[in-house]
């Protein structure tokens, strides 16, 4: 993908977060972004397309509870699938597991 297409589709992706009022958050590596307001995204399938369209997942955080008490809101997290963890060839996995 060209970082034409790439650029073009960010700007899909921010136009629809800020045409639908949807509140965002950068993360601590400022590589993707927090949904602090999950019930802010009325169309999820959107948001899913959009961030596909750059390579990106989209993926959802229940609330979490700790005797009853909440502990963490419900979240969307939006950002790169890659991680320092990503095992890519078979070298990597054999040495990682073996």
């Amino acid at each position: 993908m060209s970082n034409t297409d790439i650029s073009t589709s960010l700007k899909a992706l921010g136009s629809f977060l800020f045409s639908n009022n949807i509140v965002i958050t950068k993360t601590k590596s400022a590589k993707g972004f927090m949904i602090y307001q999950p019930s802010q995204v009325t169309d999820v399938a959107k948001l899913e397309s959009l961030a596909a369209a750059v390579n990106w997942q989209v993926s959802f955080f229940e609330p979490t509870y700790d005797r009853g008490t909440l502990v963490r809101d419900a979240s969307i997290y939006v950002g790169p699938r890659s991680s320092a963890n990503d095992i890519s060839n078979v070298d990597d996995f054999v040495n990682n597991f073996a």
